[in-house]
């Protein structure tokens, strides 16, 4: 039960996250293929394949991949998904996961979801939109 009310109150806090304008000039999601590959690796250290699933489909936790993550995330900014996660995971100790770290396991994330990777590093500190393709949803 507790996943699950943590499930919908995540969900209920992404739907109120605003989405940028579309007359703002605001980078696209980026991150380097080193950061998703280290991000594979803090998935797999830090087990978040047991709620989420090893191929990130959610089994106790929300899905990471496809549909449901593109319908909450498309759109979004990448620094409020790295701190989400720097501040709800794992679930069984909420806010443990620093922000380096947090910000692997978002390029890890936005790799199996179809975002491109580029030459610019994922961070905290750049705002950028995720765009998620209908392909990979």
């Amino acid at each position: 039960m507790g996943a699950a009310l943590a499930a919908v109150i995540a969900a209920a806090a992404l739907a109120a996250l605003p989405r940028p304008a579309a007359a703002q000039a605001v980078a696209k999601a980026s991150y380097t293929v080193a950061q998703a590959d280290s991000g594979y690796v803090a998935y797999e250290r830090l087990n978040c394949g047991s709620c989420h699933g090893a191929d990130l489909s959610g089994v106790g936790g929300p899905p990471l991949k496809g549909g449901p993550f593109a319908y909450n995330w498309d759109g979004k900014f990448t620094n409020a998904l790295i701190n989400l996660v720097r501040m709800n995971e794992p679930s069984g100790s909420p806010g443990t996961v620093d922000e380096a770290t947090a910000t692997l396991l978002v390029a890890y994330i936005l790799s199996m979801n179809g975002v491109a990777e580029g030459t610019e590093p994922l961070s905290m500190a750049r705002r950028a939109v995720i765009t998620i393709t209908p392909r990979d949803r």
